[in-house]
């Protein structure tokens, strides 16, 4: 399934997904409200940084002398902005991982919006860099610590380099699913974004589907992923993660319709348009054109084609 970069908004993510007969299946998720997503229930959110040797020119320490500009911090704090409006009580924790020998962390402070504003987020104090990117502490983090007692729980993780531990990371989530499904008034979202032209990106699609073929693929969906070639552009980071939070049962506008390139209608939502739907294109069309709230909103899908 091929992801069309930077849709048009308030689409969040399309994703193409070719037919043998030549149509195109198309799965679109819109750009939620991030307070319809966990409503009234206790919530809890993170974000962890990978803080490994190889990302830390992006912290604007490049070499002996420091400076430089420091991409990660913007990003870091847009992020723990709008989860703030998530949670219950109206904070975000924020932490390092991947520090020492790669299995380390390191709290940067758990911060409301106007502290999200200022915080500082220019690398580790306590630790030195990374020399691995072990995951599986910073999945626990989020679960056994920032998430205990939750009802919703959303982690974000970023990482530029390969995950060493898949093998113990992947074991402990299937045992999470398993908690998951015994414990359902429990939702648990974890949000993997790469960063960077040394990300595994087929490491990190063995995460996002790493429930499909099991007894668990119908009920558990933990793991979204997004690749990002440069973190300056926040909007399409922001993008990737609250897109595919959204489900077909969240309904975003009372009715909608979308039509082909020649105008023709493909699938109309007349009991409300849901936060994520597919549809199918005719086979050598290019765009298609979403209609709802009285908006008209046109994508291209040539680039994926």
């Amino acid at each position: 399934m091929a992801k069309v970069k930077n849709p048009t908004r308030p689409l969040a993510v399309v994703n193409v997904l070719p037919q043998a007969d030549g149509q195109n299946k198309i799965v679109v998720c819109i750009m939620p409200d991030p307070a319809a997503l966990a409503g009234e229930r206790e919530s809890r959110a993170a974000i962890g940084l990978d803080a490994s040797l190889s990302i830390k020119e992006w912290f604007g320490t490049p070499g002996p002398f420091g400076g430089g500009t420091n991409y990660v911090q913007p990003v870091a704090r847009k992020l723990g902005e709008i989860l703030c409006g998530v949670t219950r009580d109206g904070k975000t924790n924020l932490f390092y991982w991947a520090l020492g020998p790669g299995d380390e962390f390191e709290e940067i402070g758990t911060f409301g919006v106007k502290e999200m504003a200022s915080a500082d987020v220019s690398g580790p104090k306590k630790h030195v860099w990374g020399k691995g990117t072990r995951l599986l502490p910073a999945v626990q983090h989020v679960v056994e610590t920032v998430g205990v007692g939750a009802a919703w729980v959303m982690g974000i993780i970023v990482t530029d380099g390969v995950i060493d531990d898949e093998p113990e990371c992947m074991e402990y989530c299937r045992n999470l699913g398993q908690w998951l499904r015994e414990n359902s008034h429990v939702t648990m979202k974890l949000v993997l974004i790469g960063l960077g032209p040394q990300v595994d990106a087929s490491q990190l699609v063995r995460f996002d589907d790493m429930f499909e073929g099991t007894e668990l693929e119908n009920d558990i969906d933990l793991w979204s992923h997004g690749l990002v070639l440069d973190i300056k552009d926040d909007e399409e980071i922001v993008g990737v993660v609250f897109g595919e939070l959204m489900s077909e049962k969240i309904i975003v506008a009372p009715e909608g319709k979308v039509l082909d390139a020649g105008g023709n209608v493909v699938v109309r939502f007349s009991d409300g348009l849901p936060g994520k739907f597919q549809f199918l294109l005719p086979k050598g069309c290019r765009s298609f054109t979403l209609q709802a709230g009285g908006q008209e909103v046109v994508q291209d899908i040539s680039s994926v084609l």
